[in-house]
């Protein structure tokens, strides 16, 4: 959950970072440090308290990309709590604001929908978040676009018991874990050779 929230503050602030936004995105001194906090109760797993702070801080109409990350944060306090149907419609919620806005934001929120259908059991629904993420993967981890995405989707596909896909995202998980290992080692070789 730490890399999780770490992996967002990162993202917030190299997405204001890089760009130039059309519209400013104002927050009150007041509002961050609200969000700080939320973000602390998130990486020492009080989920309950996270829920609490990023609830109060959401927006009837989210439109700004600090708004959509609060509402992804309240979704990843509810998962830390277990309450996998609330964090579905938050992270649903982060999906639908972001799409084509918000490129990486959308591809994570579907990626962690997928860990909530997943809780729920709702294997059909795991499938399709899967698909979505191994479709937009670009902006992902490599490790987690070149494997874990699709031993996910293997593994959902086996509950599902369509052996022939789950064998054929087994293959090309497979495959992405030698390519990261090949990928490794030669850093590696470049890296003593120096």
């Amino acid at each position: 959950m730490k890399f999780l929230t770490m992996s967002l503050s990162c993202l917030l602030v190299l997405g204001c970072a890089s760009k130039p936004k059309v519209v400013q995105q104002e927050i009150s001194d007041e509002d961050l440090k609200t969000f700080e906090v939320g973000m602390k109760a998130l990486d020492e797993e009080n989920y309950s308290e996270a829920a609490k702070i990023f609830d109060k801080l959401l927006k009837d109409k989210p439109a700004t990309e600090i708004d959509l990350i609060t509402i992804y944060n309240s979704g990843a306090a509810y998962e830390g709590m277990g309450q996998c149907r609330k964090a579905a419609d938050r992270y649903r919620q982060v999906v639908r604001g972001s799409v084509k806005k918000f490129k990486r934001l959308e591809v994570e929120a579907l990626y962690r929908l997928s860990y909530a259908y997943e809780c729920l059991g709702e294997d059909q629904k795991v499938v399709a978040a899967l698909l979505d993420v191994h479709r937009r993967s670009a902006t992902m981890n490599p490790a987690v676009a070149k494997a874990e995405v699709p031993a996910r989707l293997a593994a959902a596909y086996a509950r599902l018991d369509n052996q022939e896909q789950a064998k054929a995202y087994f293959n090309i998980a497979d495959k992405g874990l030698l390519e990261l290992r090949s990928e490794i080692q030669t850093a590696r070789q470049a890296k003593i050779s120096l």
